[in-house]
């Protein structure tokens, strides 16, 4: 919105600042400070059918987070954010904005909160989020996530710990999904996009299946030559 672009920053930038000292109350008050702008611009986002907007997208992001930060959040308030967020982003975002957005304001604040299966819905979208990217630029991209998920749930696979529910297998099982939807969509755009789908997915690989699968992986190209991505 034209004009408004400094009152934005800053009520971004403050509630940013609460939610990294541990005041989500202080961050959604500050949050609640902005108000949508009426007249022509929300007249032409309407006019679209567009029933949210770019602001209140990251207004939501920010909330979920401070949602999630709070002694305790209601479970359904936080679905519902989470909810808003997966179906919103992708109609309104693409791309790297996309990708960036999901991670830092879905993915990672609910790996944080200890909410590992909310958060591994997440990889579907980000898998078809990331998917577009090419060359060294999608290589890192994928890196970043697989840190991201190797960091909060590494030492759980690395144990072979699992919960008495089962949820560790599902984890498990979450990840290898998204590892081989990745390749698999990779290997269909050619031999150089399957090489940097891999290399992005190394970190993840190890933490799953131990330093030892990125041996007997190296081995297998070697031998397999110009054939080892059919």
């Amino acid at each position: 919105y034209p004009g408004r672009n400094p009152e934005r920053a800053l009520i971004w930038g403050v509630a940013q600042a609460y939610l990294e000292r541990g005041e989500p109350d202080n961050a959604v008050a500050i949050l609640d400070t902005w108000q949508e702008p009426a007249g022509f611009w929300r007249s032409v986002r309407d006019l679209f059918g567009r029933k949210l907007s770019d602001d209140e997208l990251r207004n939501s992001g920010l909330r979920l987070r401070a949602l999630l930060l709070q002694d305790a959040p209601p479970p359904k308030a936080v679905q519902q954010q989470v909810s808003t967020l997966m179906t919103w982003a992708p109609r309104l975002l693409d791309g790297e904005a996309l990708v960036n957005f999901l991670s830092e304001n879905v993915l990672e604040p609910l790996l944080a909160a200890g909410r590992v299966q909310m958060a591994l819905q997440t990889l579907p979208v980000l898998q078809q989020a990331v998917q577009p990217g090419s060359g060294e630029k999608h290589a890192d991209r994928l890196t970043n996530l697989a840190n991201v998920l190797v960091a909060e749930l590494g030492p759980e696979l690395s144990t072979g710990a699992s919960q008495a529910n089962g949820q560790g297998d599902a984890t498990r099982a979450a990840l290898e999904n998204f590892v081989t939807a990745i390749w698999a969509a990779d290997r269909t755009r050619g031999l150089w996009q399957t090489v940097y789908g891999i290399e992005g997915m190394l970190p993840l690989v190890a933490a799953l299946e131990g330093p030892d699968a990125l041996v007997a992986l190296a081995r297998g190209v070697a031998q397999a030559g110009s054939r080892w991505s059919d």
